[in-house]
């Protein structure tokens, strides 16, 4: 989905149905945001078309760009009506640029951008559908507040304590899903979400281990010099990698293609192993390897923890889409 230029924009490109029930939305979440905690988040609160923010004038910029930034490149159903954006922003001190840090509610999920480089691309916001049950709130916003990452910065800029800004998000949030879930229930519009798996595409921009062949970016040479020093066979597509370099250059780690897994531990020599060989069922994450019939999977040390169940799950799609 390309950026749009403006919400009205975004809007007229909706179903007939998403702008029937735009406005009564609308209506709702604006009565339920403007009790309550409101006063002590104004400053970190933007939405559509906003001309009455108390610090920005270009507020309505503001939401539009974390919109496009949150939701329009990784849509969690699609179709989504934008409420409002809820955070605050970094300035990256090369690029000059703003990133944003916080959450975008719309009237099917919850997305959350709390990542930060100053050297690599940004990975995509996180989106969660929103429950459809009152009850079930408390322990949807509990799970996604202790991942969140920048209730640092955001007490900061707040003048409170991490845990001081993060019960002020839920307690704003609540009332705002509330609205939302009581609107579906009048209309019978949420929607269900059916998990698809995600591509190698997305999971890369989501995890910097990943390197993504179709798009490396600034790791083109570092998979370029992996799949000489593995050997790969040139009639071998490159499915992902994850590799790292030794102080010497020397690349190590994992590089999967269309008939083979291909490892390298540090210092030793390369491993090739059959996708047609392996064993879905046999492969377990130990430590920084993955076990399976054929042996041990190295991965690179620097790979983060979270990365290593996805890398497993690749590699499984990858033996299923190799045997059929």
């Amino acid at each position: 989905m390309s950026d749009f230029e403006s919400y009205n924009d975004y809007v007229l490109s909706l179903t007939d149905s998403a702008k029937l029930r735009s406005s009564d939305l609308y209506q709702s979440v604006n009565t339920d945001i403007k009790i309550g905690h409101h006063d002590r988040l104004s400053s970190f609160l933007f939405t559509p078309n906003q001309t009455d923010h108390p610090e920005y004038d270009d507020a309505a910029t503001v939401f539009l760009t974390a919109f496009n930034r949150l939701y329009a490149p990784n849509p969690l159903l699609g179709d989504e009506l934008p409420l409002f954006y809820l955070g605050y922003h970094v300035l990256n001190p090369i690029s000059m640029k703003r990133s944003e840090q916080g959450f975008l509610l719309t009237d099917q999920a919850l997305y959350v951008q709390d990542d930060f480089s100053i050297t690599r691309a940004l990975s995509y916001a996180r989106g969660y559908p929103l429950p459809s049950h009152n009850r079930e709130i408390p322990l949807f916003l509990s799970g996604i507040m202790s991942q969140f990452k920048g209730w640092e910065g955001w007490a900061k800029l707040a003048q409170n304590t991490p845990d001081e800004a993060r019960e002020q998000v839920i307690a704003f949030l609540t009332p705002a899903i509330e609205a939302i879930i009581q609107h579906h229930q009048r209309h019978g519009s949420q929607r269900e979400y059916v998990p698809t798996a995600p591509s190698v595409q997305t999971l890369a921009r989501q995890y910097s281990d990943l390197i993504d062949p179709e798009n490396p970016g600034s790791n083109a040479k570092k998979l370029a010099k992996a799949i000489d020093k593995f050997k790969v066979p040139s009639d071998e597509a490159v499915s992902f990698a994850s590799v790292a370099t030794l102080f010497f250059g020397a690349p190590y780690g994992i590089v999967v293609t269309s008939k083979a897994v291909y490892s390298r531990d540090a210092l030793e020599d390369v491993v090739r192993m059959p996708l047609g060989e392996m064993e879905p069922t046999s492969l377990r994450i130990t430590g920084d390897e993955i076990a399976s019939n054929l042996g041990q999977i190295f991965l690179p040390s620097t790979m983060d923890e979270s990365c290593k169940p996805v890398v497993l799950e690749l590699i499984n799609q990858a033996i299923v889409a190799h045997t059929g």
